[in-house]
């Protein structure tokens, strides 16, 4: 019988990782609310006033910001668990280190972009100017010039796994995530069948290969328009 890979010393840790991923699904749940709730809103209401809609997309970011923290608890988790074998204060000193890192790479401007919060705009959008011609929000048709270059400034161009700035970035074509080329092969190389996107909470649990990876040029041409 394979032994499992998992120290155990650790499998504790494992289990309530396993709990978070539960919880975090619980944040999309309150997500899909948020969106439930501004269809509504764009349903009965031409124009929503601006403090209504503020509070429904304070409550939206409130539930990113929470999806965030919690995938860097569970990275930094998962990072210290790679480096085990320490004493149990050391793992305790490394964790906060792991967690210390993660948060200084926070920057609450790019929550503004996640998936939910753009479909949310969307809709405020579509509910404010009935009858118009769809424009997707964050699309350059809508945009000035500044506008562009600050919605570029926003976008995550940071690998998941490494931390590091991406240089190849690539996607995964079965969750969509996007890594740096070297950083992801190096995993997968590492960890074999036991491979998953490591981006903490994905709902995806099928093993990642090569064979799942594409060239991100959208996200290449982004890092390379920032270094202009």
């Amino acid at each position: 019988m394979a032994s499992s890979s998992v120290p155990a010393n650790f499998r504790g840790v494992e289990q309530s990782l396993n709990i978070m991923r539960q919880v975090k699904s619980y944040f999309s749940v309150g997500m899909e609310n948020v969106l439930e709730v501004a269809t509504d809103m764009a349903d009965y209401s031409k124009a929503a006033e601006d403090s209504q809609v503020q509070r429904v997309r304070e409550i939206m970011l409130s539930y990113v910001k929470m999806e965030r923290d919690l995938e860097n608890f569970m990275t930094a988790v998962s990072r210290v668990m790679e480096e085990g074998g320490r004493g149990a204060s050391d793992l305790e000193a490394l964790l906060d280190e792991k967690l210390e890192q993660l948060s200084q790479k926070n920057d609450d401007r790019v929550l503004s972009q996640h998936e939910k919060v753009l479909e949310f705009e969307q809709k405020i959008l579509d509910s404010q100017n009935p009858g118009n011609v769809p424009t997707a929000v964050g699309s350059s048709a809508s945009m000035q010039e500044d506008d562009i270059e600050m919605t570029q400034a926003m976008v995550n161009t940071k690998c998941p796994y490494t931390g590091q700035e991406m240089v190849d970035p690539v996607r995964n074509k079965i969750c969509k995530h996007t890594y740096d080329k070297v950083g992801i092969l190096e995993y997968i190389k590492r960890r074999g069948r036991k491979a998953r996107c490591p981006v903490s909470g994905c709902s995806n649990s099928q093993a990642i290969t090569s064979a799942d990876l594409e060239e991100n040029r959208e996200m290449r041409r982004h890092i390379q328009n920032l270094k202009r």
